[in-house]
């Protein structure tokens, strides 16, 4: 019988302790997850290859069906040209589902000729261009794939074919109707979607298409006809514009097509900005549930605005518009509740292409025969500050002066150096920046690339609240690029030897800059008495330079809107009024006074 007297074998026949089972099952789930992540992976992409495979060959199936379609049947059915091919069809292949958009158009081939052009092509319709897009476009064929989990991982399959006819051409009976998109600052908008629709045919006309690389979509072949092209043209988060007929004499009527002649029509859409209208009373209290008149200054036909909408605020004085058209709009009252005892920015606001801006009415209950006056500077539009407005009628005389609505600097020329803005000819400092080679201007020095200026101290007498920070003018050479000109603020409670500048953008930090469509003033920057400013100017090539005439801000305190005086509780009846500012010329007239709510702009001359 043998026995062991030590233990050096016991190791050799012990368990595992709870930690090494813990890292091998660790290590076992990793391995796993890894392979079935691998192997999911290798699904999913050998999935997609079979369905690009399947796509290009549904594009192909597509194309050959026109190349065996006669000439004249190649179209879209209800398009021009008109033909026998759908523009659109839901198709299966292998289980998943595709969409097959097919575009075709008449093509004017400029080696004989354009229409309207030198020599003019009296038979503009050349050729056919076929495209032919096939994709995965799960809001259309959803109840029909069993295949949509990939559809946002798969790339549309395009082709195209030119499609000629055999036969030499002969004079077109009909003409072409070319649409042109532009922005707001009159640039091209490719890819922008375009319908039109023609009704008065033996077939209704309809075509959805897109704008080129400049901005212009060419309907070739157009079949004649008055006033029968209805057009409306839009983009994803832009604006629309459109034809009109509703109106008895619409300002953009669906468009005439003329035999053997081009019609031109042009649109202009932007992008869509956000306005957040924020109603107060007089001592700056959010005042809620306030209705208000929103009306462009756009028209579709004399004295029909292309936009007229009431709102109302919430119960904390708030409500935000998205989805708005660039443009002027007047603010009134949507109710005869409430009067509006100012607005800042003063009304009509400017709504720039993008932007996002805030806008204060200041509201009271109404009270009967009241006046809104704005007083403007003649030659900007902006509110006038420390203008007084007195008014005689049947109610007696009445004397108010409006505030302070902007500090505006015109003139750097003075140079730099000064501290508090006691010159307004003068800045504190700049480097790279020609402040005198041209009277009321700054630009950058020869050669240079960039630039910067800081402003003085200006001193806003009391406790501010800063609105936006404008300049002019706002368009800049091309070659300069797209930022050129940028803005950033400083304010303060103080203005000492020790006072710290923080400059901030729009959103009240260093990092970002106030360019144009982003002038609002962040509003942590309110409430402040010390103001300054510091441009930076800059250039993508040293022969062009930009340049800044005029630097403004607008602001309110106190609830005193700027620029504006009211009167209220008035008598019926017809008033004379004077206007009188420092540097201005007198400005006189007359205004009837009428029941409720209303208001007179009054541009002021400077001398």
């Amino acid at each position: 019988m043998v026995s062991f007297k030590n233990n050096k074998f016991k190791g050799a026949h012990s368990g595992f302790t709870l930690i090494e089972i813990l890292v091998v099952t660790a290590i076992f789930l990793v391995i796993t997850l890894a392979i079935s992540y691998t192997y999911n992976r290798t699904i999913m992409v050998l999935s997609l290859n079979k369905m690009k495979i399947d796509a290009i060959d549904l594009a192909n199936e597509q194309i050959e069906i026109i190349h065996n379609l006669p000439y004249a049947d190649v179209g879209i059915v209800g398009g021009i040209p008109n033909g026998k091919i759908d523009n659109e069809i839901i198709t299966q292949r292998d289980g998943s589902a595709y969409l097959l958009k097919t575009t075709i158009r008449n093509t004017d081939d400029p080696a004989d000729g354009t229409v309207g052009g030198t020599p003019n092509d009296l038979s503009p319709a050349d050729y056919k261009l076929v495209e032919v897009e096939v994709s995965c476009d799960t809001a259309k064929i959803v109840a029909q794939s069993t295949t949509t989990s990939r559809c946002s991982q798969f790339h549309p399959v395009v082709l195209t074919t030119i499609i000629a006819p055999k036969a030499l051409e002969t004079a077109s009976t009909n003409g072409a109707l070319f649409v042109k998109v532009f922005d707001a600052n009159g640039i091209a908008v490719s890819g922008a979607d375009v319908h039109i629709v023609n009704p008065y045919g033996t077939s209704t006309i309809t075509i959805d298409d897109v704008t080129d690389v400049n901005g212009l979509l060419q309907i070739i072949d157009a079949p004649p006809g008055t006033n029968a092209y209805t057009i409306s043209v839009t983009k994803s988060g832009f604006s629309t514009d459109q034809t009109s007929a509703t109106s008895m004499s619409p300002y953009k009527p669906p468009a005439t097509v003329i035999t053997q002649q081009v019609t031109q029509i042009s649109f202009a859409i932007d992008r869509l900005s956000t306005v957040t209208y924020n109603t107060v009373n007089a001592q700056c209290l959010p005042q809620g549930n306030v209705p208000l008149k929103i009306t462009s200054s756009k028209l579709i036909a004399a004295g029909k605005p292309k936009s007229t909408s009431t709102i109302t605020t919430n119960a904390g004085g708030v409500y935000t518009a998205n989805n708005i058209e660039w443009d002027t709009y007047a603010i009134t009252p949507g109710s005869s509740t409430y009067d509006i005892l100012g607005i800042n920015p003063i009304s009509p606001i400017n709504v720039l292409p993008g932007s996002t801006q805030s806008v204060t009415v200041i509201t009271a209950l109404q009270n009967p025969n009241t006046v809104l006056m704005v007083v403007k500077d003649a030659g900007t539009g902006l509110p006038l500050s420390d203008a007084v407005v007195d008014i005689t009628g049947p109610s007696g005389s009445f004397s108010l002066q409006t505030g302070r609505g902007f500090v505006r600097q015109t003139d750097w020329s003075g140079g730099g150096g000064q501290t508090d803005w006691t010159s307004q000819n003068q800045f504190y400092s700049s480097a790279g920046i020609n402040y005198s080679g041209t009277p009321g201007q700054i630009k950058l020095q020869t050669s240079l690339t960039s630039g910067n200026l800081i402003s003085s101290v200006i001193d806003m007498s009391t406790s501010t609240d800063f609105k936006q920070i404008l300049w002019n003018p706002t368009n800049q050479p091309v070659q300069t690029g797209t930022s050129s000109v940028q803005m950033q603020i400083a304010t303060s409670d103080t203005n000492n030897g020790t006072t710290t500048w923080n400059y901030v953008g729009p959103d009240g930090t260093a990092g970002t800059y106030f360019m144009v469509g982003t002038n609002d003033i962040n509003a942590a920057q309110s409430g402040k008495q010390y103001f300054r400013y510091k441009v930076f100017l800059s250039s993508n090539s040293s022969s062009y330079t930009p340049n800044v005439a005029d630097i403004s801000v607008t602001f309110t305190s106190a609830c005193v809107p700027p620029g504006q005086v009211l009167f209220d509780g008035l008598t019926a009846g017809t008033y004379s009024y004077t206007i009188t500012r420092s540097g201005y010329t007198t400005q006189s007239g007359s205004m009837t006074v009428s029941s409720g709510w209303q208001t007179i702009s009054v541009p002021v001359a400077s001398l």
